[in-house]
C-alpha cells in the first residue's frame, strides 16, 4: 500500500482451499477448517486498486421478498387474532347459557 507515492504497508493475501468449511466468526470474518496459503503468484489472484467490489445480491429482489414475508406475517398474525377471538366469544357464549 502506498501513501504520496512512498510504501507505507502492504496487503497479505490468501487463498481458501474451496473444499474447506468456513465458521462465521465475529460480524463479518470467516474461519476456514484448513489453513489458507499465501498466495504468491498475483497473475491469476490479487488486488486491484480502485475497484469496489459488487454485492451478490440483488437489493430491489431481497425488498421484494421482504415484503412478502412481512405480508405473510401479518396475516398469519390477522389470522391467528380472528381465532382467539372466535374462541374467547364461543367461551362467553356457553358460559352464559350455562
Amino acid at each position: 500500500m502506498s501513501q504520496n507515492n512512498r510504501a507505507v504497508g502492504s496487503i497479505g493475501l490468501f487463498a481458501i482451499d474451496e473444499k474447506a468449511h468456513l465458521r462465521r466468526f465475529d460480524n463479518s470474518g470467516v474461519i476456514p477448517d484448513r489453513p489458507a496459503t499465501p498466495v504468491i503468484e498475483f497473475s491469476k489472484t490479487g488486488v486491484m486498486q480502485g475497484f469496489v467490489e459488487g454485492a451478490n445480491v440483488n437489493p430491489v429482489m431481497e425488498m421484494s421478498r421482504l415484503i412478502l414475508v412481512s405480508r405473510a406475517f401479518d396475516a398469519v398474525t390477522a389470522s391467528l387474532k380472528q381465532s382467539e377471538a372466535s374462541a374467547q366469544e364461543a367461551v362467553r357464549t356457553l358460559g352464559a347459557t350455562s
